[in-house]
């Protein structure tokens, strides 16, 4: 409604619109993904491994200077590198590739990768890339600040506006 009541009656429903299809994709790609883990589990995990090492933003080539806008929605909270690895480490866990059988050395090692809790989809990695981000974030704060400019922000996400005093701070990173 308040979408509505700021963009008028079409633009105040398009963002529910797009939220509900990319939820049918999700649910449509994790069924297929979990049919082909059931009938072909070894080329399978193997092409899921490949895509999620080698992983890069689908449709990038036609966005007009790409790293520098997706840059600022990084540090504004949007699909930044931790957000990604999050997405990743969740998949991984909706397909429950911990609890299948691979034969193959190729598909163990596949495996072995995609749930290693040290390893590039690891807990460790995703805090690290969090608190690279933090530290980004907060220096990036304090200059706008100084500068009395405005950042693209994500409240409660990126920044957090202090009730009392109205003033901005960066929440520390867990």
């Amino acid at each position: 409604r308040g979408q509505a009541t700021l963009h008028g009656e079409i633009l105040g429903v398009l963002p529910e619109e797009v939220r509900k299809n990319e939820a049918q994709h999700f649910r449509y790609y994790r069924a297929v993904l979990n049919f082909l883990l059931d009938h072909f589990p070894e080329q399978t995990i193997v092409a899921i491994y490949n895509a999620n090492h080698d992983f890069d933003m689908p449709g990038k080539e036609g966005i007009e200077d790409y790293e520098d806008k997706s840059g600022k929605a990084a540090l504004a909270g949007v699909l930044d590198p931790a957000l990604i690895l999050d997405v990743q480490r969740k998949l991984f866990t909706w397909l429950k590739i911990e609890k299948r059988t691979f034969k193959t050395d190729e598909g163990k090692a596949a495996q072995a990768a995609l749930i290693d809790p040290d390893g590039e989809f690891g807990e460790a990695r995703l805090q690290k890339y969090q608190h690279k981000l933090d530290v980004v974030r907060k220096r990036r704060i304090q200059l706008a600040e100084r500068a009395g400019e405005l950042i693209p922000a994500v409240i409660d996400v990126t920044v957090v506006r202090d009730a009392r005093t109205g003033k901005l701070s960066f929440p520390e990173a867990a």
